[in-house]
């Protein structure tokens, strides 16, 4: 039998995983991240507040009372890291933790390392997380390579 160790994003319990290889300098990728110009256009049309230091809040809307996604700043470190908590304010989940980790790929390629952890099982949030960063990561590629991000259909209701 294999005893080989299981690749970390297999190793913590649940969390999401992603790798992604960005064909853009990855300043340019740490502000589409952090940039509410920017998110808008790929992040299901939400800007962030543009945080710019640790402790800072850090959500996702119009405004901090409106915002369907809240937090706290926990490493801004321009272009190689952006982490913040994380906690929809339609659940009673408790934070977890987003990650960025940014690599320099090659002369215009940005090795983009997400990790979003510190959930309580299997949640609600866990659930809509998983479902939701491969689409919000595959349009943030798309934008940056192609100038437009994917066009995905809102859902009902959906006013953000």
């Amino acid at each position: 039998m294999d005893h080989a160790p299981q690749p970390p994003y297999l190793q913590d319990g649940p969390s999401y995983w992603s790798i992604d290889y960005i064909r853009a300098p990855r300043e340019v990728v740490f502000d589409h991240l952090t940039t509410g110009e920017h998110t808008k256009r790929y992040y299901y049309g939400m800007p962030i507040n543009d945080p710019r230091e640790v402790g800072q809040a850090v959500w996702f809307g119009p405004t901090e009372e409106a915002s369907p996604i809240r937090g706290k700043v926990l490493a801004y470190d321009r272009p190689s890291r952006f982490s913040h908590t994380f906690a929809f304010g339609h659940r009673d989940d408790a934070p977890s933790v987003v990650d960025f980790v940014l690599d320099q790929a090659g002369p215009a390629i940005t090795k983009l390392t997400l990790h979003h952890h510190g959930f309580d099982g299997r949640t609600g949030t866990y659930i809509d997380v998983a479902e939701g960063w491969p689409a919000i990561l595959a349009s943030l590629k798309s934008l940056l390579e192609t100038g437009e991000p994917l066009d995905w259909p809102q859902p009902e209701g959906n006013d953000v």
